[in-house]
């Protein structure tokens, strides 16, 4: 088995994934075999590699920001650091 690179790799599986995505399942499993054996991955690993579409984009964590405006930003910093930076420890 020769090594293949990354980006040949990720071109491959692309292809493969959108074959993999119309096929039937008799198809699916002969694909799942050439991928596996080309590329050198685990069965459940190709399995997941071309069940998905793409990477899920990742969505921000957290709070949304209450102060989006720069403008507003700029002067509540202003004002922070006229008040000698306080903060909730004394």
């Amino acid at each position: 088995m020769q090594k293949i690179s990354c980006e040949s790799k990720q071109e491959y599986i692309e292809v493969q994934r959108r074959r993999y995505c119309r096929a039937a399942k008799a198809y699916k499993t002969r694909l799942l075999d050439e991928v596996c054996e080309v590329c050198g991955y685990d069965r459940k690993y190709a399995i997941k590699l071309l069940g998905r579409s793409k990477q899920p984009s990742k969505k921000k964590r957290g709070r949304k920001s209450e102060y989006d405006d720069p403008e507003l930003t700029k002067a509540l910093k202003r004002l922070w650091l006229k008040s000698g930076q306080m903060c909730s420890k004394r």
